[in-house]
C-alpha cells in the first residue's frame, strides 16, 4: 500500500483485518508518499473502540488530500478513547481534510479531544466527543470548518475553545455543545466564529463567552440553561445573534460589558434568573421584535452602557423592573409593550436616560405616562 505517489482515489482500511492495525501506522506510512492535488487518501477506519497509547498527530505536507473516515451510517461506531494524552493534533500550518463520522472520548484524564493550534486546518463532520478536557480546541491562527453534526459533550473544561486570532466556521445547525464545567463556547483574543444554529445548553458556566476584540455570528442560536449567562460579551467583542432562544439561565440572558456590542433581533429572552438582557461599561444591545419576558429585570443599561429596544417587542412579566436604566447608562425604548413588571415599568435613576415614545406602559407595579418622551425617576 505504500507507494512513492498517490496519483488516484485510495482508500486504506484501518483495524485488525485492514491494511494498518492503527490509524498511527496507516499515518505513517502516508508519511512516506506524496499525494498528488487531485487524489484523495482515505484512511477508512473499522467499527471498533481504539485505545491509543498517546495522542494521534495528523500532519502530513498534502494532509489537505486526506480523509479519516468513521462510519457515515452511526458515528458511535468507530470510536478513539484517549488517557492521559490529547486525541487528534493537526499544528504548525499543517491542514487535514477531513475528520469525519466518528467519536472521540476520554477516561476522565484525557486533554483534548481535537487540537488545533499554530496556523493549523481541519474539517470535522459528524463528530462526538465525551469526557475530555475540552472537546476541541482551536488556538493561534487555526481554523475549524464544521458541517454535519457536531456534538460536544461533558467536557471538564470548555466544550470547544477558539481563541489567539482564530477562525470557526459550521455549516446551520453543525455544532452542540452539552455540560461543559465552564463555558460551551469560548471564543475569544481576536477570533471570528460563525456558527448559526449553535447550540449550547446546560453548561457549568455561560453558554457563549466571546471577549477580548471577538466577534461571534451565531443565528437561530439555542442558549438556554446555562448555569450562568446564556450569552456574555467582554472588551470590545462583537455578536450578532438573531431569532435566537435565551432562556431558563442562571444569571443573564445576555450580558455585555467593557464596550462590546450584541444585535439579537426577533429573539425570545425568557425565564431567565438575572436580566433579559444587561448593557454595561460602554457597551450596547439591541433587540428588535424581541421578547424579553418572565426574567428577574426585562433589561438593565448601566456604567455608560446603551440599550435599544424598539418593533413590538414585548418586555413583560419580569419580577422588577421591565426596563432599569441607572449610573449614567441610556436606552431608547419605541413602539413596545411594557407590561405585568413587577416593579416599575420604565425607569431610570442615578443619571440614567430613556428615550421612550410609541410604547403601550400598563399592568406594572408602577406605570409611566406613555405620553412622556423621558423619564427620570428618582427613588
Amino acid at each position: 500500500n505504500v507507494l512513492d505517489l498517490i496519483d488516484s482515489d485510495v482508500t486504506w482500511n484501518i483495524g485488525s483485518s485492514g491494511d494498518y492495525t492503527t490509524l498511527e501506522d496507516a499515518m505513517a506510512a502516508a508519511r512516506s508518499v506524496q499525494i498528488h492535488p487531485d487524489a484523495t487518501l482515505t484512511l477508512q477506519v473499522a467499527n471498533d473502540i481504539y485505545y491509543p497509547s498517546a495522542a494521534i498527530n495528523l500532519n502530513h505536507p498534502q494532509g489537505s488530500n486526506i480523509i479519516i473516515q468513521g462510519n457515515a451510517t452511526d458515528n458511535t461506531l468507530v470510536k478513539f478513547e484517549f488517557s492521559g494524552t490529547d486525541g487528534f493534533v493537526v499544528n504548525n500550518g499543517h491542514t487535514i481534510g477531513g475528520i469525519h463520522d466518528m467519536t472521540i472520548q476520554g477516561d476522565g484524564t484525557a486533554g483534548n479531544g481535537i487540537l488545533l493550534e499554530r496556523n493549523a486546518v481541519a474539517y470535522l463532520s459528524n463528530i462526538a466527543t465525551d469526557n475530555l478536557t475540552n472537546g476541541i480546541q482551536v488556538w493561534s491562527g487555526s481554523s475549524a470548518f464544521l458541517s454535519g453534526s457536531n456534538v460536544v459533550d461533558n467536557s471538564s473544561s470548555y466544550g470547544v475553545s477558539v481563541r489567539h486570532g482564530s477562525l470557526i466556521y459550521g455549516d446551520t445547525d453543525s455544532l452542540e455543545i452539552y455540560n461543559s464545567y465552564g463555558d460551551g463556547l469560548k471564543l475569544g483574543d481576536g477570533s471570528v466564529g460563525r456558527l448559526d444554529g449553535l447550540i449550547a445548553s446546560t453548561n457549568g458556566w455561560s453558554g457563549v463567552s466571546v471577549f477580548h476584540g471577538s466577534t461571534l455570528r451565531a443565528d437561530n442560536a439555542n442558549l438556554s440553561n446555562n448555569t450562568k449567562d446564556g450569552l456574555n460579551l467582554l472588551y470590545s467583542s462583537n455578536v450578532r445573534s438573531l431569532y435566537s432562544t435565551i432562556t431558563g439561565n442562571g444569571d443573564e440572558g445576555s450580558e455585555s460589558a467593557y464596550a462590546s456590542s450584541v444585535v439579537l433581533n426577533e429573539s425570545t429572552i425568557e425565564s431567565n434568573a438575572g436580566s433579559g438582557i444587561v448593557s454595561n461599561l460602554g457597551s450596547s444591545s439591541q433587540c428588535g421584535l424581541c421578547s424579553i419576558n418572565s426574567n428577574r429585570y426585562g433589561v438593565q443599561s448601566v456604567n455608560n452602557g446603551s440599550l435599544y429596544v424598539y418593533n413590538s417587542s414585548t418586555i413583560n412579566n419580569n419580577t422588577y423592573d421591565g426596563v432599569e436604566v441607572y449610573s449614567s447608562g441610556s436606552a431608547s425604548i419605541s413602539n413596545s409593550t411594557v407590561s405585568g413588571n413587577g416593579g416599575i415599568g420604565i425607569e431610570s435613576v442615578y443619571l440614567g436616560y430613556i428615550s421612550e415614545s410609541g410604547n403601550t406602559v400598563t399592568g406594572n407595579g408602577t406605570n409611566l405616562s406613555a405620553s412622556a418622551t423621558t423619564y427620570s425617576i428618582i427613588r
